[in-house]
């Protein structure tokens, strides 16, 4: 499993940000078709995200939308205070009601993202 750092995360976005505002003509500095284009796709591909690293992108985007919640809140409660559960029933039975209902998560880890 590949680690990915806060820092190489943001390196990638800029990348990426590069090769898309050259493919769209707004990147002044770079133009589709040009060796600075190929520069641009080559660093982005070969040194920020390699196979390996989009393959842990993906496994960190897909952990995070198969997560289950671990409570669920709602403030339809009259007074204002939220409400919070650890019952996926007693969420349920909010649902019920019509109120609306928030699933809530653990953050990932600092370290993973």
């Amino acid at each position: 499993m590949t680690t990915i750092t806060r820092e190489q995360a943001l390196k990638i976005i800029e990348a990426a940000d590069e090769v898309i505002s050259a493919l769209a003509g707004t990147n002044e500095d770079v133009h589709p078709g040009s060796d600075n284009m190929l520069r641009l796709w080559d660093d982005l591909n070969d040194r920020y995200a390699p196979p390996e690293v989009v393959r842990e992108l993906a496994r960190i985007v897909l952990a995070s939308l198969e997560a289950e919640p671990v409570a669920w809140m709602h403030v339809n409660n009259g007074i204002g205070i939220p409400a919070i559960t650890r019952s996926k029933d007693v969420a349920e039975s909010w649902l019920s009601k019509g109120w609306y209902v928030q699933p809530l998560h653990l953050a990932q880890p600092a370290s993973k993202l």
